[in-house]
């Protein structure tokens, strides 16, 4: 079962990245994106817990809920955080990121996938991150922006 928090993640800050903006933002959000990963797998393991113990008292139960809660309610305000500089978060196992830019006049997103060293993806916003092309020339002026 994916863990995502169920508010929209639309960034607050509509802004357009180029690649270089992307990659030296990333270290900034490794970071938290990792934080965020490891709070989703945290909350999928207890939940799947609580689903096998059908002996769980009903204190333990409720201890197990409100952890549960108070984990996604982690992960919520790092996803938030996330969000907060512009970038969308698209998946958190593996941890997917989007940032949004303008290619050649079009909407696109410049994607990076945990394990990822560096941004080297972009794809448009109407395909998924499956259909991801390489970046070929970062500084080929096909980037825009207006921040």
């Amino acid at each position: 079962m994916p863990f995502m928090p169920s508010e929209d993640l639309t960034p607050r800050h509509l802004r357009f990245f180029t690649p270089k903006e992307a990659n030296d933002l990333l270290p900034q959000l490794i970071g938290l994106a990792t934080a965020a990963s490891e709070g989703a797998r945290r909350y999928r393991e207890l939940v799947i817990q609580m689903r096998n113990e059908e002996n769980l008292s009903a204190v333990a139960r409720e201890a197990a809920e409100a952890q549960a809660r108070e984990i996604r309610e982690e992960v919520r305000i790092v996803v938030m955080e996330i969000a907060d500089h512009g970038v969308e978060v698209k998946g958190l196992n593996p941890a997917l990121l989007e940032f949004p830019a303008q290619r050649h006049g079009h909407d696109v997103f410049i994607s990076w996938k945990e394990s990822e060293s560096e941004v080297t993806h972009w794809h448009p916003t109407h395909v998924g991150f499956d259909e991801r092309e390489m970046i070929i020339d970062p500084e080929d002026g096909c980037w825009e922006w207006c921040n």
